[in-house]
């Protein structure tokens, strides 16, 4: 039993293979292996004072049944808490459709796990497409992998779903866990309402800057783990920034600077060249941002979405990462034949740049700048661009409490910033390795407070001259990036146009064919509504073939699809004709063509461009 169990596990999750053959066997003696009185193999575990069966003592199959009966069966994706023998799951991927489904199984104890693959067959299990199995006690782990499934496969519903003894067996633990996925829900949710917003721009930007990768830019990769323990200092633009640059002035070769978005204007107002300056914005204003900068010795890291203007307005040298979420990059890559690491993506260009800094392996990392609060009534150091004050701000502000205990008026979206810091440090175990110098603001959990002068004074000169390493860093990458990586460029660019002429024509004639079918409805029969369906779903089968489908449009146009079936569902529900249900069902597919037809012009035009 065990040895077939371990043969799936690896064909299916390598990473807990090897995990299980570490362990080498259960060494737990608060586990008995009992037979339930239907002869179910069943656990008994020993927690404090009581003895707490995995299943029931009686009947499995009864509870097993009991449990099915409260769950949804029309949500489309369930987390479930506790593999235990897996008996609850093999009986629910029974009797649910094997289309459209999502089995998120999450067990805390490895020791469990590895008793089911000893005595109890669960190979089926392991082997469903419906089911993605997490290992794992660390509540932060068990949301961002939950997180990254809801953004790589759509998402529109979802249900908690826990094995009875685990509520007894861990609670608290549990009530830890569901805080962190209701976090991790809400973000998801700004990120999706923030890829609808920008989908095509960002599509656009992402054709446009890929033109350049190889070519006159480096990858980023290149650098990751080249400053092992070197301190960087991230640079926000926030108010109390004016504060700390004439300390920053003093700097002398102590870290590298990492300047955030707008900061390198106000730095190099003031005389202070960063090593490198970070831009994601997607928007023009990024390239308004970029157009100023002055010293062409800053590196600029760029995002593959920021907007093309600024890459293409900047002289000097270049490069460029991938996030950490699905985009056309990652074709971009299967296609040349690299797979550089992905940088978290936060909601603020400084969450991002502290991501860079830690990959490349900098320690400390200082944050200055980053108030994400009106400090002093302002809501940015003094710059050419930055005079807002709290006066001039019309959105909604927030009253809370800064690292001073004093109250500080703020906006919910620095409040998702901080709230995205505290989670990223939490995840990352970074506590002993980020200080935060900006005093001032609303500060990091678990983050410490302290002036930067202080921590200026602590750092010890570096004995290298940084600017000459950096420099001959770059070098020594620009040469390995051959000729061959950046003709592989080109020959990518090459093979999308040829793919996006592969359904151009066919992604138009989708969109005319379901607007005809709803301007017509009502003249239309039912037999001939169904026809015409039929020949749209044939030229969705084809488009659906295509490779520009399965590996970029696809999660492109996820989240919007989302959002339309999402507002779908919640109709239907209140709709009995099925004619009805038909017209609705047609409406929300013509908006999701309309959209990828969008997305596919937008793509070609700027392959084009």
């Amino acid at each position: 039993m065990f040895d077939m169990n371990m043969n799936i596990l690896k064909q299916e999750y390598e990473e807990y293979y090897n995990i299980v053959m570490k362990k080498n066997g259960i060494n737990n003696h608060n586990f008995e292996l009992v037979v339930s009185k239907d002869h179910s193999i069943n656990l008994q575990i020993k927690k404090d004072d009581k003895e707490v069966f995995l299943h029931s003592s009686f009947s499995v199959e009864n509870e097993a049944n009991r449990w099915i009966s409260n769950i949804d069966k029309e949500k489309d994706t369930y987390i479930i808490f506790g593999a235990g023998f897996f008996y609850h799951i093999k009986k629910l991927l029974e009797i649910m459709p094997r289309e459209n489904k999502t089995f998120i199984i999450v067990e805390k104890n490895i020791d469990i796990f590895i008793a089911a693959l000893e005595n109890v067959d669960v190979a089926q299990c392991l082997k469903d497409l419906r089911v993605i199995l997490i290992i794992s006690d660390d509540p932060d782990e068990i949301s961002q992998n939950i997180f990254h499934i809801m953004k790589r496969k759509g998402i529109k519903s979802l249900e908690i779903c826990t094995l009875m003894s685990y509520q007894q067996l861990y609670k608290e633990w549990l009530e830890e866990v569901y805080t962190a996925i209701v976090q991790m829900v809400q973000l998801f949710g700004m990120n999706i309402a923030t890829e609808l917003y920008f989908s095509e721009e960002w599509m656009f930007n992402q054709f446009q800057n890929i033109k350049s990768f190889n070519i006159d830019s480096l990858p980023l990769e290149s650098f990751l783990g080249e400053f092992e323990n070197i301190p960087a200092i991230i640079v926000g633009a926030g108010p109390s920034l004016d504060k700390q640059l004439e300390t920053l002035k003093k700097l002398n070769n102590k870290a590298i600077i990492f300047a955030a978005g707008s900061s390198i204007n106000i730095l190099e107002k003031n005389g202070i060249t960063p090593h490198f300056e970070v831009a994601v914005d997607g928007g023009i204003t990024e390239a308004k941002i970029i157009e100023n900068i002055r010293n062409m010795k800053t590196i600029l890291l760029f995002l593959s979405t920021v907007h093309h203007e600024a890459v293409k307005k900047y002289k000097g040298r270049k490069m460029w990462f991938r996030g950490n979420n699905y985009s056309v990059i990652d074709y971009f890559e299967k296609f040349v034949g690299s797979d550089s690491s992905r940088i978290e993506l936060g909601p603020s260009c400084v969450n991002i740049a502290v991501d860079i800094a830690e990959k490349f392996g900098c320690y400390p990392i200082v944050l200055i700048g980053q108030d994400m609060a009106y400090t002093n009534k302002k809501l940015y150091a003094q710059g050419p661009d930055h005079n807002l004050s709290l006066e001039d701000e019309k959105r909604k502000k927030v009253l809370a409490t800064d690292i001073y205990g004093n109250d500080v008026y703020t906006l919910n979206s620095f409040i998702g910033i901080k709230e995205f810091f505290d989670m990223y440090v939490r995840v990352n175990q970074l506590q002993d390795r980020i200080v935060n110098c900006t005093e001032g603001g609303l500060g990091i959990n678990n983050v410490k407070n302290k002036e930067f002068i202080e921590v200026m004074n602590e750092l010890e000169m570096i004995n290298f001259d940084v600017n000459e390493y950096i420099d001959n860093l770059y070098i020594r990458n620009n040469e390995k990036t051959s000729n061959e990586m950046s003709k592989k460029t080109i020959d990518f660019i090459e093979t999308i146009k040829k793919l996006i002429k592969g359904i151009e024509k066919e992604s138009i004639e989708r969109v005319n064919k379901v607007t005809d079918i709803l301007n017509g409805f009502d003249d239309l029969s039912f037999v001939q509504i169904q026809e015409c369906v039929k020949e749209v779903t044939e030229l969705t089968e084809y488009i659906e073939e295509n490779q520009l489908h399965k590996e970029a449009m696809k999660f492109s146009t996820a989240a919007y699809s989302l959002a339309i079936k999402n507002g779908i569902h919640k109709e239907l529900e209140s709709i009995k004709d099925l004619r009805s249900k038909y017209r609705l069902l047609l409406e929300g597919l013509q908006k999701e063509y309309v959209f990828y037809e969008q997305l596919l012009q937008t793509m070609n035009n700027s392959i084009n461009y």
